[in-house]
């Protein structure tokens, strides 16, 4: 059994090594790790795991709980995983039918990659891709095969209109399905070369279905975490990590893709926070040709080390500083906080 120094007993620390374990399928040192745990102490792990996108990971290594509660919940973890797939086969057949091209992002394919089993990777929807072209086509292709759009969101009537994602519920399941037309949904942001996207793009088992290549999956990370201020759950940290150690990114072309689309800064934080949180083996190098420098290291160094709860107003007036610090260039930055500014404006008059 493996001994853990006092600082490393923490529910923490012992979550982010058990889903590493369990992740690269080393799941007798992963079990032996809970074994050092009270009934309680494991109970609020399941509790942090849930919030951090991790309990398939823990519960593929706990075999202290009994066996009917974890026959309920493989039951529920494999239904699921079901429930996805067939999500991903009406989707992937529906717009092959419509001859319309898109890429599967994040979870969707890394399900079937970069983890050991599908059901280890936790999914609450379908990211899509497509070129804005396509998006039109797309959306008729899926509502024709049952999805159905969801409305804009009440604080966003706006905004909401005006992004570049549209958002579908699944008729098999509680399952959304988001169709994207960026990188990101808002209009004002990181710079990219979507066309670039699909032509680097990699072959998936669904039909008519591509992904982005290593190097633009890393990127398309840095920019969702910048996005949530690097304050979302950790899996995609995880993710981060098994893209890192599985795929033999090159680390050069990513930097040099990064710096062209103003994302360094990004994807130095997101490549230094998983290997604090998950040991990533990142290259020295990798971080240098990315770090930024001057006042704005500073102050990102500063915000970035606080814990600050991702909910409520003081959270939005936190990420409001540190968001667009992360955008390497002042026009991007100036871009999307004016977009920013004037669209949530132009909301709460259209609320009130």
């Amino acid at each position: 059994m493996t001994c853990l120094k006092p600082d490393e007993r923490s529910n923490p620390y012992l979550l982010r090594r058990v889903a590493v374990l369990s992740a690269d399928d080393r799941l007798e040192e992963a079990g032996d790790l809970l074994e050092t745990l009270s009934d309680p102490a494991l109970d609020g792990m399941y509790d942090l795991a849930v919030g951090e996108g991790l309990e398939p990971l823990l519960l593929a290594a706990d075999t202290r709980a009994s066996q009917r509660a974890r026959a309920k919940r493989l039951r529920s973890a494999a239904s699921r995983d079901l429930v996805i797939d067939g999500n991903l086969e009406r989707v992937s057949d529906s717009l092959a039918r419509a001859g319309v091209t898109f890429l599967l992002e994040k979870g969707a394919f890394f399900r079937d990659t970069i983890y050991p089993a599908s059901w280890l990777r936790s999914m609450v929807d379908l990211d899509l891709l497509v070129l804005p072209r396509d998006r039109d086509p797309a959306m008729t292709a899926l509502t024709g095969a049952g999805f159905t759009l969801r409305e804009t969101s009440p604080s966003r009537p706006f905004s909401g209109r005006l992004s570049l994602e549209r958002i579908l519920m699944s008729p098999l399941g509680d399952l959304a399905v988001e169709v994207h037309c960026d990188l990101t949904h808002e209009r004002f942001g990181f710079s990219n070369d979507l066309d670039g996207l699909f032509l680097r793009a990699q072959p998936t088992r669904w039909t008519g279905a591509g992904t982005l290549s290593w190097e633009d999956h890393l990127l398309h990370e840095a920019i969702h975490l910048a996005r949530t201020g690097m304050a979302a759950p950790l899996k995609h940290y995880l993710d981060v990590d098994r893209l890192a150690r599985n795929t033999s990114p090159d680390w050069d072309l990513l930097a040099e893709r990064a710096r062209s689309w103003g994302c360094a800064t990004a994807l130095y934080f997101t490549l230094d926070f998983a290997r604090g949180l998950f040991g990533t083996p990142i290259p020295d190098h990798a971080l240098d040709r990315t770090a930024p420098s001057g006042p704005r290291s500073w102050l990102l160094g500063g915000l970035l080390n606080r814990e600050v709860e991702a909910k409520g107003l003081s959270f939005a007036l936190w990420k409001s500083l540190v968001l667009p610090a992360l955008y390497d260039r002042m026009g991007d930055s100036a871009g999307f906080v004016a977009w920013m500014a004037g669209t949530r404006f132009i909301d709460r008059l259209v609320r009130t």
